[in-house]
């Protein structure tokens, strides 16, 4: 079985992707549906192409992949604490069926907005939202959540070097040491923000310095500035 780190990355690959003709997508044609609704279908394609195939399942109906993770006790409620990795599934219309699918990209709070890569969605909140014939990264409330399915995904999250005592959900953020912690310092200064870390540079800890880096990074990139290095900022990184 795959990571959560390979299936986020194989999501995050495929952002910009839009559908051609017809409908005529890469996914379509992989699953053997092209000219179809496709959400469901790029998910179970980055399942596949990340080693996470047995993990999310193989669908192109949403409510079937609902059940499946009902049927696995792999469900979540919608206003559960989510995570990295978890696949969200949407009611657009309130009568209880998933219309449409994405994958969390970075933790979610309790009752808090989602940071999603969505297939077969708009840009923005203009368009379908559920047939938009592209590829994109989103920021969605949970007003029309169904729930979360959550993948058995091998470890939690990006991994924490052990015993640095690494904050929840594999994320790093202030307080954090080890070698991860130093990767993130190298990739922030060969993006020029080492004189944001200041004379110590990458010394592997996670200090004032460090989050202020990672938040004018953050700011800069267009993503959640959070002073949290979890799965977004990390791809953005290149990690």
């Amino acid at each position: 079985m795959g990571t959560v780190d390979a299936m986020i990355a194989a999501a995050q690959a495929d952002v910009g992707y839009r559908e051609g003709a017809g409908k005529d997508t890469k996914f379509g044609r992989w699953y053997g549906l092209n000219g179809e609704p496709w959400c469901d279908m790029a998910v179970s394609y980055w399942g596949a192409q990340s080693g996470n195939a047995g993990a999310v399942g193989r669908f192109a109906y949403c409510p079937d992949h609902v059940e499946w993770f009902h049927g696995q006790g792999r469900w979540v409620a919608a206003h559960e604490q989510a995570h990295a990795g978890d696949l969200v599934f949407y009611d657009w219309d309130g009568d209880g069926e998933a219309d449409h699918i994405g994958l969390l990209v970075q933790d979610s709070a309790a009752g808090a907005d989602l940071a999603t890569v969505e297939g077969n969605t708009s840009s923005g909140q203009a368009g379908a939202q559920g047939n938009g014939g592209g590829c994109y990264r989103r920021q969605r409330g949970r007003s029309c959540v169904l729930g979360f399915g959550r993948p058995e995904y091998v470890g939690a999250g990006p991994s924490a070097p052990t015993g640095t005592g690494g904050s929840a959900g594999g994320q790093l953020a202030q307080g954090d040491h080890g070698q991860r912690v130093q990767q993130v310092q190298q990739a922030l200064i060969a993006r020029g923000y080492g004189s944001a870390l200041g004379p110590g540079g990458a010394d592997g800890d996670f200090g004032p310095r460090t989050a202020a880096a990672v938040r004018a990074f953050q700011q800069a990139q267009g993503i959640a500035v959070d002073g949290v290095v979890g799965p977004v900022t990390l791809g953005h990184l290149g990690l």
